[in-house]
Order: C-alpha cells, then structure tokens, then sequence
C-alpha cells in the first residue's frame, strides 16, 4: 500500500526528489544538522508515496535520531517505531 496526496504527481515528486537530494549534499557540506533531517524527513514522505518503504524507513529512522539529537520539536515528535 502507498500514500497518495491528490495534491502532488509523481512528476512533483520526482523534482522535489532531485532538488532535496541536492539540498541534502549542500546541508551535509555545511554540517547543517537541521537541514539535514528536514530534507530526510521529506524524502521518507516521497519515498512512501512512491512505495520505496525500506528507503522511506532509512531516511525517516536518520531524520528523527538527527532531530532528536539537536533537540528539535517540530521534526522530533514522539517516539515511532518502523
């Protein structure tokens, strides 16, 4: 099963996919801790759209232990287990 937004095309997704994959590099250079898990935290969404659950997983499990790690509210919310 995948999630669908009827808001967004897989054609969106494949862009915005590229555009955080290059944020990513860019956040990782800087050592930016919070772009860093927001732009894992968005390509989890993606990838759970797209049904890659396993990478979705990966991206997600990084994303909270980055946020937790800095103490970020607005990505870290409570725990969830994958």
């Amino acid at each position: 099963m995948t999630f669908r937004s009827p808001y967004t095309t897989r054609s969106d997704d494949r862009c915005a996919g590229a555009l955080l994959e290059r944020a990513l590099e860019g956040y990782r250079s800087a050592g930016d801790t919070y772009g860093i898990a927001n732009c894992l935290g968005n390509l989890a969404v993606i990838g759970l759209r797209g049904g890659a659950i396993a990478v979705a997983a990966v991206n997600l499990r990084e994303s909270l232990r980055l946020s937790s790690s800095i103490g970020d509210a607005t990505t870290h919310g409570p725990p969830v287990r994958i």
